[in-house]
């Protein structure tokens, strides 16, 4: 509570003096205190999408700097999901896919490059399957034993480059390896 003065009481002759004063004071209290902004009106603006050509470009050229530095790292010294990173950019199948669980060709024979590179780093088989999409470690074995004898014929035991192996792999006819040359 204020311990100050009391209120005025202000004193009327009429009733309607009360309420014209009683008028006066709720029009000062609740007139507006600035001039009413018109809301802004929203004009729909059409944004011209990229060009399918500039993207794609663009998209190579950031997938080319990322092998070029990728290259120059041996393939003991990388890690699974980079060397996925890698099978995905040189092969057109993103890291989701080649983790996924498709059975895809195409995508069967990236996850299995990537398992086959993986193996290469000296992790355990079950880290490898591990890191590519939760599979079991006999899959692995499969990608590897699989893929040995297509990398004998290309001559990439001694290779340690994981964009090379990738590429020489990917490009390679896989009907070979199992022997039923047709």
């Amino acid at each position: 509570m204020s311990t100050g003065a009391p209120l005025p009481v202000y004193k009327y002759a009429s009733g309607d003096e009360m309420l014209q004063r009683y008028a006066a004071i709720r029009a000062a209290t609740f007139a507006p205190r600035h001039v009413p902004v018109k809301p802004p009106t929203f004009v729909p603006q059409t944004i011209k999408p990229p060009d399918r050509a500039v993207t794609v470009k663009a998209e190579a050229e950031v997938r080319a700097a990322f092998l070029e530095a990728t290259r120059e790292e041996r393939v003991e010294t990388l890690k699974i999901l980079r060397i996925a990173r890698v099978v995905a950019a040189v092969t057109g199948i993103t890291v989701e896919a080649i983790k996924g669980q498709s059975r895809k060709a195409p995508t069967v024979k990236a996850r299995q490059i990537a398992m086959f590179i993986a193996l290469k780093t000296g992790r355990p088989l079950t880290a490898c399957g591990h890191a590519l999409g939760e599979r079991h470690h006999t899959t692995v074995i499969h990608a590897r034993d699989k893929l040995s004898p297509i990398a004998e014929r290309l001559g990439l035991a001694g290779c340690s480059d994981a964009v090379e192996i990738a590429h020489q792999l990917w490009n390679a006819d896989w009907r070979l390896a199992d022997g039923a040359a047709r």
